[in-house]
């Protein structure tokens, strides 16, 4: 291919290059642009979004306590009886969850927790183009959004849940006030939580109010001032 046209520089004549030249040019220039724009995102999930939902996905089978409840209507249900079954429907309500967490992992959904007692689900966040895939797997019967928990309308300056939409429904405020007699203030009382645990990382309870979801819940000691005076 030949070079056109030419303009006189310093005495000496420049050749300027053909159009075929720099279409040619610009098409190798595109050309290495996509291989290297492919090569990149070779090992990039399908998932074209990054963000997430919350959602719940409902299994099929009912949860234990309908299961146990149901047989303990029976008239002829032992304890026993009721204990074994419970046992045996918890074990197949498990295996069925579990059985779920390959494809989970393979839509990259990340697992928040799994219930099978009161209720029989998941509750994961994916990414939303991944919904209609999740509902379609074997076993599931519903996937509902997880609605997101908010403080008070009245919550404290510092952002820290408050208490006041829940305390006057209890009647709290007029068992402190006492109502024309002595007030209840619980002041000389000593109370104990026989449970799981309660949430030391609450002020409520000496703790820092903050570090909740880096807590871990196998472990004493890696939350500040745990043990607390409370």
């Amino acid at each position: 291919m030949r070079a056109t046209g030419s303009k006189a520089v310093g005495g000496q004549r420049r050749l300027r290059p053909a159009p075929a030249i720099l279409l040619a040019a610009a098409l190798a220039t595109l050309s290495l642009l996509w291989s290297l724009r492919m090569a990149a995102g070779a090992g990039a999930p399908a998932v074209a979004s990054r963000a997430r939902v919350s959602v719940v996905v409902e299994l099929d089978a009912p949860p234990v306590a309908e299961v146990y409840s149901a047989q303990a209507a029976g008239e002829t249900a032992s304890a026993a009886s009721l204990t074994t079954a419970a046992q045996a429907h918890l074990a197949a309500v498990e295996a069925a969850q579990q059985a779920l967490a390959a494809p989970l992992a393979a839509m990259e959904a990340r697992v928040l927790y799994r219930t099978q007692r009161v209720y029989n689900g998941i509750a994961l966040q994916i990414a939303p183009e991944r919904l209609a895939e999740l509902a379609a797997l074997p076993g599931v019967r519903a996937v509902h959004r997880l609605a997101a928990k908010t403080p008070a309308q009245d919550a404290p300056a510092d952002g820290a849940p408050a208490n006041a939409t829940a305390v006057p429904w209890i009647g709290a405020i007029a068992a402190w006030q006492g109502g024309g007699g002595p007030g209840y203030t619980g002041a000389g009382i000593t109370i104990a939580l026989i449970d799981t645990g309660i949430d030391y990382l609450h002020r409520d309870f000496g703790g820092p109010g903050s570090g909740y979801d880096e807590n871990d819940p196998t472990r004493i000691g890696d939350a500040p001032n745990f043990p607390g005076p409370k």
